[in-house]
């Protein structure tokens, strides 16, 4: 009987102990995974990273490092956020930025530094940055600071947004622009602009964000140019653009506007026909316009031709890019389609002045038609079937510098919600920059082809898979981590048959 009670107190011991051992080993065990995770973060962490996606959301395309790289050594570039650096990224635009921002630095060869100041908590690198206090260094936005200059980029610009889905709480983004909004602003500061731009407001617009971003990657320093009383054309405009008006100019500025092409100067206007100007027939803007014969009707277009539709309805189609266009710029050959919606006809406005040449740029179908409406949205009245222009050419001919005026009766081509919807890469708004290039009378050797990115794209893209990258891969995954399960192992194992 002393016996077993001996057996059973041994038994009892071994059972403690084997719980103990069992218990630590995996404290140990996870103690040493969480000290390795954290050591290979900070000293290989990058290197140690790869972005396979087909959308390259943390990685930067070659475009933007050939650039970076082109710049002189010792250029000190400087991305500052002004916050601290955010940690928990998941579900937050900064998911996106912060690891490419990363990258930027990485592959600059020393050309780029990123920090995160606070200026809550040192507010002395506003009057760094911004001694004269011209721009708005808001906390949370980033600042990109080059050759005494600085450009502010809020974390909601590098993105575009649905705004048919979005609300006034939310927006709900639709594509990446990260890139394209950094590397765009190193460009501007590095090269300066060479143009001066200004969009007119006032007149009941939607807005031009986006196409303000266009223009400066193009070079042009943007303003806005609001209606008043004493409306005047600066003399350092380059180009004039009238975005989505939804009323007329007035009487007084259709005198400077045409004063403003009497002087040879370049504008882009775009209308549309919507709810908010149905009963606008912009006769002052038409009275500019007929300086270099054209007009804008007050009728829509809808295309009757169903291979042209986009939507059942036929105001919603596709427009061909009309061949004589391409005499005037051969640039504008590589486009052949381009989406209309809601458009107004553009047409020749019939001036008998032989110096004054009228081309068409966008035309529908054969089978479309001009249809009026009343404000209720009511069809009133139908015009003859036959082609109309979306989008129209006029100048002078023979002159040195000539007046230049591209005309759109739709807004797809410059509108903050078309760009949002389709982005920056879309066959529209690449035609409107060749548009821009032609009216400044620049080239595009030196452009930047930065596309937007989709988001949330977990597809492989084959061709970023090397041979480096296969073979890192491969020895973490199939070499490091189950050695080091191993190893683990045969020490929980040694220490239990030696119990």
């Amino acid at each position: 009987m002393a016996n077993k009670d001996k057996n059973k107190v041994k038994t009892d011991n071994r059972a403690k102990t084997l719980r103990f051992v069992s218990f630590w080993s995996v404290i140990i065990l996870v103690a040493i995974l969480l000290l390795a995770n954290i050591l290979f973060d900070g000293l290989l962490g990058k290197a140690l990273s790869f972005d396979f996606s087909m959308s390259g959301n943390n990685s930067l395309s070659q475009e933007s490092i050939d650039y970076i790289n082109s710049l002189p050594q010792d250029s000190n570039i400087r991305i500052i956020g002004l916050l601290d650096k955010p940690e928990n990224l998941a579900n937050s635009p900064y998911q996106y930025i912060v690891p490419l921002l990363d990258d930027y630095q990485a592959k600059s060869n020393g050309r780029i530094t990123v920090e995160y100041i606070n200026p809550e908590v040192y507010p002395s690198i506003i009057n760094q940055l911004d001694p004269k206090g011209v721009y708005d260094l808001s906390s949370g936005n980033y600042v990109v600071a080059y050759n005494n200059n600085v450009k502010v980029i809020s974390p909601y610009d590098c993105f575009a947004y649905d705004n048919s889905q979005s609300t006034s709480y939310a927006m709900v983004p639709t594509a990446n622009n990260v890139e394209y909004t950094f590397t765009n602003a190193i460009l501007q500061l590095a090269r300066g602009y060479s143009f001066r731009a200004y969009i007119i407001t006032g007149l009941q617009e939607e807005g031009s964000v986006y196409l303000t971003s266009i223009l400066e990657s193009i070079g042009c320093d943007v303003s806005e140019l609001p209606v008043s009383d004493n409306f005047t054309v600066p003399e350092d405009c380059n180009l004039l653009i009238l975005n989505g008006p939804n009323t007329d100019i007035s009487e007084s500025m259709y005198v400077k506007l045409q004063e403003y092409l009497y002087n040879g100067g370049d504008m882009i206007v775009a209308v549309n026909y919507s709810a908010s100007n149905v009963t606008e027939k912009f006769t002052n803007l038409n009275n500019v316009l007929h300086y270099v014969s054209l007009h804008i009707d007050d009728s829509v277009i809808r295309d009757n031709n169903a291979s042209y539709q986009l939507e059942s309805s036929g105001f919603n189609s596709l427009t061909d890019l009309n061949g004589q266009i391409v005499s005037v710029n051969n640039e504008l050959a590589d486009f052949t389609q381009f989406k209309s919606s809601f458009a107004r006809p553009v047409r020749d406005f019939g001036t008998p002045h032989s110096y004054i040449q009228v081309y068409p740029v966008a035309s529908t179908s054969e089978n479309a038609m001009a249809v009026k409406t009343d404000e209720n949205g009511q069809t009133t009245d139908y015009e003859n079937e036959g082609q109309y222009n979306v989008a129209m050419y006029g100048t002078f001919d023979g002159m040195v510098d000539p007046p230049e005026v591209m005309v759109f009766g739709t807004t797809n081509f410059t509108s903050d919600n078309y760009i949002a919807n389709f982005g920056f890469n879309d066959s529209n708004v690449e035609f409107l920059r060749a548009v821009i290039r032609m009216l400044l009378g620049t080239d595009d050797s030196d452009a930047l082809q930065i596309v937007s990115k989709p988001l949330d794209d977990y597809s492989l893209d084959q061709t970023k898979v090397t041979g480096s990258a296969q073979t890192m891969v491969l020895v973490i995954f199939m070499i490091v981590i189950p050695l080091g399960l191993v190893i683990a192992a045969a020490i929980v194992y040694n220490r239990r048959k030696n119990l």
